[in-house]
């Protein structure tokens, strides 16, 4: 969905940028190392894609009696 939505993207991608303090220079080990539970509590716009994607695209299938 990020993919069909670059607003979207760079929103959470800032916020993700801003919340762990993370530059283009960080590597993927400091990266990981910064990226922690505070963190991601602090990532609401991030939580609320996440929750609208599932939202959208169900990860329950949906019963039919059609089957």
């Amino acid at each position: 969905m990020l993919c069909k939505h670059p607003l979207i993207q760079k929103k959470i991608a800032d916020e993700v940028k801003t919340t762990t303090e993370a530059d283009d220079d960080t590597s993927m080990d400091e990266f990981g190392v910064k990226l922690t539970k505070a963190a991601l509590e602090k990532m609401h716009y991030l939580h609320v894609a996440l929750s609208e994607t599932l939202r959208l695209y169900s990860a329950v299938p949906l019963w039919s009696d059609d089957f």
